[in-house]
């Protein structure tokens, strides 16, 4: 029983833990995206730390692969640090690019299917949809970056709830099964 009480324990802590940082990304959005990059830009660093010494003591195993692992992480997380809001702004372009190519990609393949009737009809409608959303995202990737950030804060405000709500009306049926 005390390992069922531990865990539910553990439970509500991350789930007002979740809570509490929906309502930081929904709130804070800005500083919570450029904290987000500078902690990926310091574990970067770190990883590069761990191959730079893996390589100088790793004696005739060494592998030059460790040491451009480190260079990398390292260029790429000093970058993380210095330039947050161009590391920031890149990610909705790409995410832009990917959804244009792949919703063009989908319907040259649909127009181009011998289907026809609905499912035809469904392919060519949902690859316009995606070819839509990524031109979107491109032309207004600033905007993007919050919708983001705002979704996510709400998707961890609503699952905190959810484990709340989940462990109260669990709790009866744990006290019976100590019973």
């Amino acid at each position: 029983m005390d390992k069922i009480k531990s865990f539910l324990g553990n439970k509500i802590i991350l789930a007002v833990l979740s809570i509490v940082f929906g309502i930081v990304l929904i709130v804070v959005r800005a500083t919570a995206i450029d904290v987000l990059v500078k902690v990926i830009g310091i574990v970067m660093v770190v990883v590069a730390v761990v191959y730079l010494l893996l390589f100088v003591f790793s004696g005739e195993g060494r592998s030059p692969a460790q040491m451009i692992y480190a260079v990398v992480s390292l260029v790429i997380g000093i970058f993380f640090l210095a330039r947050p809001g161009i590391v920031v702004s890149f990610f909705p372009i790409v995410f832009g690019i990917i959804l244009v190519v792949s919703g063009a990609a989908n319907l040259v393949e649909a127009l181009r299917s011998p289907a026809t009737g609905g499912s035809k009809a469904a392919a060519i409608a949902v690859s316009c949809i995606v070819l839509l959303l990524g031109a979107i995202i491109l032309f207004n990737s600033r905007r993007a970056v919050d919708v983001y950030v705002i979704l996510i804060g709400v998707s961890f405000l609503v699952n905190g709830i959810l484990e709340i709500l989940a462990m109260a009306t669990a709790k009866p049926s744990v006290v019976d099964m100590k019973e």
